[in-house]
């Protein structure tokens, strides 16, 4: 700043004609500076109109995210009859992927779920060993609608009727796995506010073998025609297994009420939830 200041002084201690001489032959420059500022930006205009060769990329590209999903594809039940006049002659010929198991005086039916039509078919067949009264217990799992009939996705309605000691009653449902990238079984909870029925999620964690308790595992379809007709059971599933495009796993809850004469005439409600998550797990950084 001192030095600027200095500089500007000394100009005006010199002699007002040199000042006047000095102003003229800057101005004369200023001009001939200017006309040829002008002449180079009319230049650089007429550059600009006519380009020089050029060639050039286009880019294109399309995005899309992964997907964990699952899909229910069949569901299973137990019906359980009372039998009399039984000759000792088990059932045979049993059709593929369903069990009847005969134990003292009642006939257990394990695998698909029958319609009322099918039900009155297996009477028919098992009136081929022996007389049979019912079905007097069951336990079913469907595909689960809303008030309008509507299918609610991924849910399954499971009904527990009339139950009794000493049998193992059983819904089941198969899922499939059809996400685009892996996926891990991270929750399998039950939840239901009526006591009696936790005590009995408790019994068998315990180690009894009785009370409610639900079990998983891998399985591959069994095809015939084109149509699934059963399933052969693979490795056990549980919290923390992965999952990979077309799997399908087998879930089962089953309940098995002891000898309690407090569990008579019980009424009670559940839900359930497994939860399937992404594989692989990083740090949520927000932001």
């Amino acid at each position: 700043m001192g030095e600027k200041l200095g500089f500007a002084l000394r100009h005006y201690k010199e002699n007002k004609a040199e000042v006047i001489e000095k102003e003229v032959k800057e101005m004369k420059a200023n001009k001939i500076g200017s006309i040829f500022l002008m002449s180079v930006l009319a230049l650089a205009g007429i550059g600009v109109s006519y380009a020089g060769f050029y060639d050039e990329i286009s880019v294109y590209g399309t995005v899309d995210t992964a997907t964990v999903d699952v899909e229910l594809v069949d569901y299973s039940c137990t019906i359980v009859w009372k039998i009399y006049d039984w000759t000792g002659t088990e059932p045979v010929d049993i059709p593929i992927g369903l069990t009847i198991n005969i134990v003292g005086e009642i006939a257990i039916y394990y695998g698909p779920c029958l319609t009322e039509a099918e039900e009155l078919d297996m009477v028919d067949y098992l009136d081929d060993y022996f007389t049979v009264l019912g079905p007097i217990s069951s336990a079913h799992a469907e595909q689960a609608y809303d008030e309008n009939g509507e299918i609610i996705d991924d849910t399954v309605e499971m009904t527990y009727d009339n139950l009794f000691p000493c049998v193992d009653f059983c819904a089941d449902f198969v899922f499939h796995y059809v996400g685009s990238i892996p996926g891990r079984i991270n929750t399998a909870e039950i939840f239901s506010g009526d006591q009696w029925l936790i005590d009995l999620w408790a019994l068998h964690q315990s180690g009894s073998p009785y009370g409610a308790w639900v079990q998983a595992w891998f399985v591959e379809p069994i095809i015939v025609n084109e149509v699934i007709v059963g399933w052969t059971q693979g490795e056990p599933v549980d919290v923390g297994t992965q999952l990979h495009y077309c799997d399908y796993v087998w879930v089962e809850l089953c309940i098995h009420l002891p000898q309690d004469n407090e569990l008579q005439g019980l009424t009670g409600t559940f839900t359930g939830e497994i939860t399937v998550f992404q594989w692989y797990e990083c740090e949520n950084i927000d932001g």
